[in-house]
């Protein structure tokens, strides 16, 4: 098994923005390109809502 040189970052189920998430990614993350591999990790298998006018939608990603 693989051991990680930092400690992951635990984020409690609560909303923050889409700019805080980017932000959390990329500290956790060698470069920028794993953050961007990270982010549309999480929108592909439904686990970010994007709140839209008080609507929570799932993001759709076509790659």
């Amino acid at each position: 098994m693989k051991k990680h040189s930092q400690p992951t970052r635990k984020v409690r189920r609560s909303r923050h923005s889409l700019g805080e998430l980017v932000s959390a990614l990329s500290s956790c993350t060698r470069n920028s390109r794993e953050a961007t591999v990270a982010l549309l990790d999480l929108f592909k298998t439904n686990r970010i809502l994007i709140n839209d006018h008080g609507r929570l939608k799932r993001v759709r990603v076509y790659a």
